[in-house]
């Protein structure tokens, strides 16, 4: 709306703490009578024997059906189920739903709100339209991106859960419907012309070219390079290997897919065709690079295609196309004809208006809808990772050990030093470490210490002398 060292939100904002889990299991296996029970509504909750982690779902999937029917426009369901106070019992130590939603605010709530705002937004624009998007037309929708895949629906649906995380009833809330809408207010940009068919229909089956290509950023190298491949053509694949800073076609020796008309970079399409099997193309200038070809086959159009059988789906894909480049303008005509005021995480705004997150054309987003939203759409992960961490805290407790900020200081400096954050005279540079990860990872100092840190030091602590490194 598919071998570093830190990556996508420090692995998802919330890896480092559901990671422990699996080092939860050897404290078990030390001595901990562990205890977790999942409580949650009544038409959702789980028989004895099932997995917390199915409960989970099943709960989170049951939730916030208020704010489902305001994403559809549909009136609420005649049953909501009842939300309990207290979400799990771990060791007779409850987990309230309060606990849970500050969790999911803490990891989520800026992601979640920007897709509040953004959805809000769009059924506006629907309402006053008189835009509505049916059940019929999601399952439509639905059936058609399956068959995409060469999938039955159920399959599809069953691979997006199994795969990505997504269930049902999130894709076609969050993802199927807002795509419908958006393409219902961008209708009149979504019409293809004869013109636009004729250019698809020659990109996809008309003629192509194959090559190599060999790509430099500075004009001197691509003039030094370019003489050497126009002095000896048959060495180009060893000069492509060696000198081309496109990585993927330099491995394959600057073999790239075959160019067709209609589908890149214009100049460059014009020194293919033009060029002769076997001939070193002129040096074109491609964004910040200086790009030259060596032609190996001029391929002929396709022959036997059915125009009639291949014209729609070529119009589905323009129309797709379009849609993607026009979801931006979208959004940015709807923002700038709105007033928006965000609140949440603004300390000023938030005791301005206490209780909203966000206002939208003097509509209020609550923080309470906000916080369930969280629990719907993360609610499952965080509550495993709010255990983990809870049964951290309990065996420190339990010990009589806590967690310092003093060690919480030293277990930042030491990941600078193993990430090579240091100062001049070689001292971990604390705070260039912590601004990379907020800038780079888009994740906050707090999320940072309380999902990486903490449990790092816990565990150590928990451990203790009991991990020996022998000589061997």
């Amino acid at each position: 709306m598919d071998g570093k060292p830190v990556d996508g939100r420090l692995r998802g904002a919330r890896w480092s703490l559901w990671r422990i889990g699996w080092i939860v299991s050897p404290l078990v296996v030390l001595g901990t009578c562990l205890l977790v029970r999942v409580n949650w509504p009544a038409d959702s909750a789980t028989a004895a024997g099932k997995s917390k982690s199915g409960a989970v779902r099943q709960a989170t999937a049951t939730q916030t059906a208020r704010s489902a029917n305001v994403r559809t426009g549909r009136p609420a369901g005649p049953t909501a189920p009842k939300k309990l106070s207290v979400v799990a019992v771990v060791n007779q130590e409850p987990i309230s739903r309060e606990d849970l939603a500050r969790e999911c605010l803490l990891h989520y709530g800026h992601d979640v709100l920007e897709s509040l705002i953004n959805r809000t937004l769009i059924l506006t624009s629907c309402r006053q339209r008189n835009i509505v998007i049916t059940r019929e037309q999601i399952d439509a929708e639905i059936e058609r991106m399956a068959g995409k895949f060469s999938l039955g629906k159920d399959q599809w649906l069953k691979m997006l859960e199994k795969e990505r995380g997504i269930n049902p009833a999130t894709y076609a809330q969050d993802i199927i419907w807002p795509t419908l809408a958006l393409r219902e207010l961008a209708k009149s940009q979504l019409s293809v012309t004869p013109q636009e068919l004729e250019k698809a229909f020659e990109s996809e089956f008309g003629p192509s070219v194959k090559v190599r290509l060999i790509a430099l950023d500075r004009a001197e190298d691509a003039r030094r390079v370019h003489a050497e491949a126009l002095a000896k053509p048959e060495e180009f694949p060893a000069l492509a290997k060696r000198y081309s800073k496109d990585a993927n076609s330099a491995s394959a020796y600057g073999l790239i897919q075959p160019i067709r008309r209609h589908s890149g970079d214009a100049n460059l399409e014009q020194v293919a065709f033009a060029l002769k099997e076997g001939e070193v193309s002129q040096i074109v200038k491609v964004g910040n690079l200086y790009v030259f070809l060596k032609c190996e086959e001029q391929i002929p159009p396709r022959s036997g295609v059915d125009r009639q059988k291949v014209e729609p789906l070529l119009v589905e894909a323009i129309k797709d196309q379009k849609l993607r480049q026009s979801v931006s303008g979208v959004f940015k005509q709807l923002q700038q004809q709105a007033e928006i005021v965000i609140a949440y995480g603004d300390p000023v705004k938030s005791k301005e208006m206490p209780g909203t997150a966000a206002v939208i054309n003097g509509q209020s987003i609550r923080l309470l809808d906000l916080a369930e939203e969280c629990i719907k759409r993360h609610g499952e992960d965080v509550l495993e990772g709010t255990i983990h961490r809870l049964l951290l805290d309990q065996w420190l407790r339990r010990r009589k050990m806590t967690v310092s900020k003093a060690d919480l200081e030293a277990e930042i400096a030491r990941a600078a030093l193993s990430m090579n954050k240091v100062k001049e005279n070689g001292e971990p540079d604390i705070a260039g470490w912590i601004d990379f990860l907020t800038e780079s990872q888009n994740i906050s100092r707090e999320v940072y210490v309380r999902d990486e840190v903490w449990p790092s030091v816990a565990l150590k602590k928990i451990v203790g002398d009991n991990v020996n490194v022998t000589q061997e």
